[in-house]
């Protein structure tokens, strides 16, 4: 669908204009000096289509009391907008029939309520043009969601590749523990240790024993000698004195008996306690280098613990991040398969063009990095897409492209058969339509 004719009176910079373009033409220059109405011809287009949104803030030619755009399109179909000073507006659409119910309705149907300048695209952030591809997928949701998980997902790898670097740092950094020594068994050695002390005391109990019995001795027999002395001296008391000291000579011969029997055992002990010396010293040694030794053995096994640990958490992060590469495949799989589908169903307008999580690409390079004729291309096939129905496109501010940047518009129009409208400063390019004071002057 193409315009066959606008007309606009008194809205912003124009007076009245009137322009009838050919039905083959496929490029409009609108020509003139600076704030002469140029801008005002494209702005009146967007207003009379797409209805209040597109209004902008001063409307209508100063002094006027109202102004009006006319769209006539080669379908019959006619739209006549008229603004009030204050902003209102009223619209009526008329087609073949008659006058169409719900005109903006109507519009925002044909021309899905939006129209997008090449040259203004391309001055958007890399992530806007992201977002008015966007609007060109159908399944664009979708990938905003798979985009939210892919995020996560990255994230996520990230930090177990961080604690996988440090894991695995820390594993090489601890050494291999090979036959570490067994501790030893302290317990065994000092209960041998403790029975040789009880030995110890036995013998020390009978050595005392033995005192004990010859102190008694001795001094039985100075007994006897002293009453045997007496005896000489008491005979009276001879029979008595001899019978008492044959008493205790026989109680002496009892104790010396026993004394020689503590003295028997106080040897054995002596001999015991004498040949376990060494065994003592050598588990006193042993209580000693087994301190050592258990400290070595706990420490190698904590080390072989800790190197044990630090290879199982190694696996494991190494496993997750594995994972979450995998996950992150079958989102850019999935991502993929819908760029894919929308590009078979020609959704994206230039073969070749993607997105990635901040921009647009195209053949895997951001469409920044792209040539400037690439560049112009997608923007205005983005243009294109933008509105299938309307066959018209318009371009402000077209003074940075040149006679070759003009021509590549030209024949992409063409190509897709479409028209551009095309404002440029200036009034010496072929078959330009000049406007000066808000008319048009030539041709």
């Amino acid at each position: 669908m193409k315009i066959t004719a606008v007309e606009v009176h008194n809205f912003k910079r124009i007076q009245d204009i009137r322009i009838e373009p050919a039905a083959d033409r496929e490029l409009i220059l609108i020509g003139g000096k600076n704030a002469q109405g140029k801008s005002s011809l494209l702005d009146a287009m967007t207003a009379a289509l797409g209805g209040a949104k597109t209004l902008p803030s001063d409307p209508v030619r100063h002094g006027a009391p109202r102004a009006e755009i006319i769209v006539e399109l080669d379908d019959g179909m006619t739209v006549t907008r008229q603004i009030d000073t204050d902003g209102t507006s009223t619209l009526e659409v008329r087609d073949k029939l008659g006058a169409i119910k719900a005109p903006q309705q109507a519009l925002d149907k044909l021309f899905a309520g939006r129209s997008l300048d090449p040259l203004a695209f391309l001055a958007l952030k890399p992530k806007e043009q992201r977002a008015e591809l966007m609007k060109l997928i159908p399944d664009a949701k979708r990938i905003d969601e798979l985009d939210g998980k892919r995020q996560r997902a990255f994230d996520r790898r990230t930090e177990v590749g961080r604690d996988l670097t440090k894991a695995e740092g820390e594993l090489a950094r601890l050494p291999d523990v090979v036959d570490p020594p067994q501790p030893v068994d302290v317990k065994a050695l000092t209960e041998e240790l403790r029975e040789l002390q009880e030995l110890q005391r036995q013998g020390d109990k009978l050595q005392a024993d033995v005192t004990a019995a010859n102190n008694q001795v001795n001094t039985a027999t100075l007994a006897v000698e002293s009453l045997r002395n007496r005896a000489a001296a008491l005979r009276a008391e001879a029979d008595k004195l001899d019978a008492d000291a044959n008493e205790r000579e026989v109680t002496i011969q009892a104790q010396r008996a026993a004394a020689t029997k503590l003295a028997t055992q106080l040897a054995e002990a002596a001999k015991a306690w004498q040949a376990n010396a060494a065994r003592r010293e050598a588990l006193d040694d042993a209580l000693t280098a087994a301190d050592e030794t258990n400290r070595a053995a706990y420490a190698a096994k904590a080390a072989a613990d800790r190197r044990a640990e630090t290879a199982e958490m190694v696996a494991k992060l190494a496993k997750e991040r594995h994972d979450l590469t995998e996950v992150l495949k079958v989102i850019d799989d999935r991502k993929a398969a819908i760029l894919k589908a929308a590009s078979q169903d020609d959704k994206l307008p230039v073969a070749g063009l993607s997105i990635d999580d901040e921009q647009i690409t195209l053949n895997g390079v951001p469409l920044s990095q792209a040539s400037g004729a690439e560049r112009l291309r997608v923007a205005l096939a983005m243009a294109i897409a933008a509105n299938p129905t309307l066959d018209d496109i318009w371009v402000r501010d077209a003074a940075l492209l040149d006679e070759e940047s003009v021509q590549l518009v030209a024949t992409h129009a063409a190509t897709a058969g479409k028209r551009v409208w095309l404002e440029r400063v200036g009034t010496s390019d072929a078959g330009v339509i000049v406007i000066s004071e808000g008319k048009v002057v030539a041709p």
